[in-house]
């Protein structure tokens, strides 16, 4: 799974979130759900955005990790297990 950094990025910078979604015209909301990885797309303008604002490039934003997606529903879960063949789906 692809993971943003923000949040990480701002702590290193000494930034609040509240500096960083004013900065880019956002609200709060969807910062928020941006910097969870709750959100499955991320507009190249808010990328440009975040990258000459934070002054850093598009790689230092993301990291890649196995960790499965954290807003993952346990179904979702269960439907993937019984499509690999690892358990039955419940009715």
């Amino acid at each position: 799974m692809l993971k943003i950094r923000v949040l990480e990025l701002l702590r290193e910078r000494g930034k609040s979130n509240y500096w960083l979604y004013n900065q880019l015209g956002m609200s709060s909301e969807n910062f928020k759900r941006l910097a969870q990885n709750q959100t499955t797309g991320i507009s190249y303008r808010i990328l440009e955005d975040i990258c000459c604002i934070l002054e850093c490039g598009p790689g230092d934003l993301f990291v890649l990790s196995d960790d499965p997606p954290e807003n993952e529903s346990v179904e979702a879960q269960e439907h993937q297990d019984a499509e690999n063949g690892k358990g039955q789906m419940k009715q």
